[in-house]
């Protein structure tokens, strides 16, 4: 509003010095050279004000923008593991790119912009009305004229623009759908048929784009012939003026000066409104994004946390008809899930991390319900290996010390893992080497991912350890060194074991069942979980 003001300020007064300069050539054409210091001044300093308002318009876009983008991350981060079927991970991103432009936008150059516009116009007729009054309201009455058509216009091109947002997400749904069957549409002859579906839908779009276009060219259309009526209007009731005596001529040049700034406010109050219908629609877009999302917030309870039951469950249940189960895990329990070829233990592991709610009961971590922990307690008190949590983009140093703060964990990284087979990937100083990893870690051989995975969970020894089918591509060695290190494990080890050397470990046994999970002798029931399988397949 202080820029707009200051463009305000200044156009009042180029207006004045153009009319003066005007009447100064009209008596002696040598005086003009005089003022063009003073005028080249005045151009600077509009080119200047221009330039600080579209920073700043842009800076308040750019700013709505990062805090819906942090808010849907968060939802997207938080969400729970299970539950409804997932949207493709294109559409997960729409929102951070395509949705976000449109609003980005309408802040920046719709309500920012159009405000300004809105205040530098009001200012302009409020000075015209001043100079004439006849003048102000013949220039006021087009004004609102042309905004009253861009609004009448805003209604069909509403509407062309919904159609045309439905037909290309329906366009992209289908090319996603079928490259993600490109077997299917290959193998079956179906190709030829799927690229005439496909530029039929392509054709429907392009015609509700051209549609979207003829009234979007209209508003615009309106702009670029407002100053040319404007300019006939003010020429015609300024020749009246000068006649009357009421409007000195050279006067007449520093009108029309103002009348192309209000020419330009007003085209940027008409970019408002055709930006509004876009921005409205990837608004309620956006809504109904995040509402899909039910996010998990974290638990903020305070009080000291209990220390001698690491991990408790209290009439827990993972399915609403299953019996409710109550333990108790301390330190130095070492527990394997069972499940049928029905049953996934893993679901367990998830709910135990807190990606998923019980469908009854309780599950705590150190008195803390696990489904609200915190960032900071998540990183001290778990450590997750499997693989449904993968390697992540980036350096590997990053990826094995995720957990930890800057710094720490440098003492321990060095002897897991040359325990887990990764020497090879550590420096001279004892340190992992910068390697880059792409997604899911495409340079490393399934050893060294799992190794990754597991040094990841264990370093920083937390309280809580979760394993979910992680050690089935170690070596022979691999498995002996994880062995030791989950022997003296000084905490709660859960896991879904898949090797005979780390079952034998485990002390304890909680076998899960659609009635309910029940805790049977761990020397009698441990199984290997692909004999498990094997035995519901047979």
């Amino acid at each position: 509003m202080l820029v707009s003001l200051i463009q305000l300020a200044i156009a009042v007064a180029v207006a004045g010095l153009v009319g003066e300069l005007f009447r100064q050539l009209l008596e002696d054409a040598s005086v003009g050279q005089a003022h063009l210091p003073l005028l080249g001044g005045a151009i600077l300093a509009t080119v200047l004000a221009e330039f600080a308002r579209r920073r700043l318009t842009e800076a308040l876009g750019l700013d709505y923008a990062l805090s819906v983008r942090m808010v849907l991350l968060e939802r997207l981060l938080r969400r729970t593991v299970r539950g409804p079927k997932p949207r493709s991970r294109g559409s997960q991103l729409l929102p951070f790119v395509g949705d976000l432009t449109a609003l980005r936008m309408w802040w920046a150059d719709g309500i920012a912009r159009g405000s300004s516009a809105a205040l530098i116009a009001t200012g302009i007729l409020g000075w015209l009305f001043f100079k004439n009054i006849t003048l102000g309201w013949w220039v006021l009455a087009w004004s609102g004229a042309t905004l009253a058509l861009m609004v009448a216009i805003a209604r069909p091109y509403h509407r062309a623009t919904s159609r045309q947002r439905r037909l290309r997400g329906s366009m992209t749904a289908l090319i996603s759908d079928r490259v993600a069957a490109a077997h299917s549409v290959m193998g079956m002859g179906g190709m030829r048929r799927e690229l005439n579906r496909t530029e039929k839908r392509i054709g429907r779009m392009n015609a509700a784009s051209m549609k979207r276009a003829t009234w979007s060219g209209s508003m615009r259309g309106l702009a670029a012939a407002f100053p040319l009526a404007g300019f006939f209007i003010l020429l015609q009731l300024a020749a009246s003026g000068s006649r009357a005596g009421a409007i000195a001529p050279y006067e007449i040049a520093g009108l029309l000066t103002l009348m192309g700034i209000l020419a330009g406010s007003v085209a940027d109050i008409g970019r408002a409104i055709e930006l509004a219908i876009p921005a409205r629609i990837s608004g309620r877009r956006l809504h109904g994004r995040l509402s899909e999302i039910e996010p998990v917030m974290p638990d903020n309870a305070t009080g000291k946390a209990a220390t001698k039951a690491i991990l408790q469950l209290d009439a827990f249940a993972l399915s609403p008809k299953a019996s409710g189960f109550s333990a108790k895990a301390r330190k130095g329990d070492i527990i394997a899930l069972e499940g049928g070829p029905d049953d996934d233990p893993g679901r367990m592991i998830e709910a135990i991390a807190g990606l998923q709610p019980p469908a009854q009961g309780e599950l705590t971590v150190s008195g803390r319900q696990a489904i609200g922990l915190g960032q900071r307690q998540r990183r001290q008190w778990l450590g997750i290996a499997a693989a449904w949590t993968p390697i992540l983009q980036g350096k590997l140093p990053e990826n094995l010390f995720y957990r930890m703060r800057r710094g720490a964990g440098l003492d321990e990284i060095e002897p897991l893992m040359r325990k887990l087979g990764l020497a090879h990937l550590c420096g001279q100083d004892g340190q992992p080497i910068a390697l880059s990893l792409r997604e899911e870690g495409s340079k490393l051989s399934p050893q060294d991912l799992a190794a990754v995975r597991l040094v990841r969970a264990l370093i920083g020894s937390p309280r809580l350890l979760l394993l979910d089918r992680a050690t089935h591509d170690l070596t022979e060695a691999q498995l002996r060194g994880l062995a030791e290190i989950i022997a003296g494990w000084r905490g709660v080890v859960v896991m879904v074991a898949d090797s005979p050397e780390i079952r034998a470990l485990c002390n304890r046994c909680w076998r899960i069942a659609d009635t309910g999970i029940v805790e049977v002798e761990s020397s009698a029931s441990v199984t290997p979980l692909h004999a498990s399988m094997d035995a519901g397949r047979d």
